[in-house]
């Protein structure tokens, strides 16, 4: 089949577009033509919130995998959550680069919403990748994928046509080899305990309670790692005395594999906080990949409490995050005991082998 992918600032590093780069690949991988459409990150007027930029090392990894990148231009869209065909794409050439005449099927990504430009294609059968829990749907649209059970009850619950419906949790490659000289090159000793997290560079989603409650862990020998996070995080720290500082160490956000693997392999213990909270999210299922225990709290969205299962902590107040901190570092049994539990969780729901499996279904679902 011929398939094309089409996303606004389809190249960056947020969860959507990770997931959708990985299903691209994946969709490659199983024989088939992949063209994927991508803009620059447009000006949104009317928004405070500014979309991830697009990534070279994104670029370079479809590109390496044979994806066909097509590059679509975009002046500016209006904020406009409501808007019966989307965000319209002002002073853009999509019509003129993009002709639906020429796939088998379009992929789509966002968040259930109209998604302009597909509200105005019409022939092409298109699968809808859905990271929110809103329940559009148009005669062409074949597959509505969502990427857990959690997110696919609301989603159904709002009107989503459940004969569409596909579940297919965040696609993560892990490679087969990373530095493992993390601490070292940080000046951590072997012996510390390291709560970590990694996040994006986006003030929106900052939460602070992964380090409040590490503010509380007294023990002189515990380190707190953020890769990525925002300022926000960093005043935080910054406004403490300057002995808990010196423990906790901020590394520039990155969307290398080998970098964020690294620090994985580095750390205990996955502290987690977001504001938004999560749907299902790529970062703990690479944190699981490695056995690191997950510590998290609520947010917006709470499909990660599922995520997490019976393998970590979903702490509802600050008082019971800092008290699953404290027990995994002082309590090797219950750390080793939950870490054999978070492999196995990860093996069984989230390996790159079952994402595969998935995947080959709802191509052979398409095809039939």
């Amino acid at each position: 089949m011929r398939i094309a992918f089409l996303k606004f600032a389809g190249l960056g590093v947020g969860g959507v577009e990770r997931y959708f780069q990985s299903l691209a690949l994946l969709v490659k991988d199983h024989g088939h033509v992949v063209d994927y459409y991508y803009t620059n990150a447009a000006p949104i007027v009317g928004a405070n919130w500014v979309h991830p930029p697009n990534d070279p090392v994104r670029e370079k990894v479809l590109q390496d995998g044979g994806i066909n990148l097509i590059k679509i231009k975009v002046g500016y869209k209006n904020y406009d959550p409501n808007a019966a065909q989307g965000e319209v794409w002002h002073e853009s050439d999509v019509f003129e680069v993009f002709n639906e005449n020429k796939y088998d099927f379009l992929f789509i990504a966002g968040n259930g919403k109209p998604d302009y430009p597909s509200t105005q294609f019409k022939n092409v059968k298109t699968v809808y990748s859905i990271h929110g829990d809103h329940a559009y749907d148009q005669e062409n649209i074949t597959k509505s994928i969502l990427i857990c059970d959690w997110q696919a009850q609301r989603w159904l619950s709002n009107g989503g046509n459940k004969s569409k419906l596909e579940v297919l949790p965040p696609i993560v490659e892990i490679p087969e080899s990373y530095p493992t000289d993390f601490r070292e090159r940080y000046g951590i000793p072997e012996n510390a305990f390291v709560f970590g997290m990694h996040q994006r560079d986006d003030p929106s989603i900052y939460s602070p309670v992964s380090l409040l409650a590490f503010l509380q862990i007294e023990d002189p020998n515990s380190y707190m790692v953020i890769l990525g996070g925002s300022q926000r995080h960093r005043d935080l720290v910054n406004s403490w005395d300057s002995k808990k500082r010196t423990n906790v160490i901020f590394i520039d956000s990155t969307a290398q594999k080998g970098l964020i693997h690294s620090f994985l392999d580095g750390i205990d213990v996955y502290a987690h906080s977001r504001l938004d909270g999560e749907v299902c999210s790529t970062a703990l299922v690479e944190a699981m990949a490695h056995g690191k225990v997950i510590v998290s709290c609520p947010g917006h969205n709470n499909g990660h409490q599922d995520q997490i299962g019976d393998a970590g902590f979903f702490c509802t107040s600050l008082e019971d995050y800092v008290s699953a901190l404290r027990s995994l570092q002082e309590d090797k049994e219950m750390y080793e005991r939950l870490s054999l539990k978070t492999v196995a969780r990860y093996n069984k729901l989230y390996s790159y082998s079952y994402i595969q499996e998935q995947v080959a279904s709802i191509l052979s679902s398409l095809q039939s």
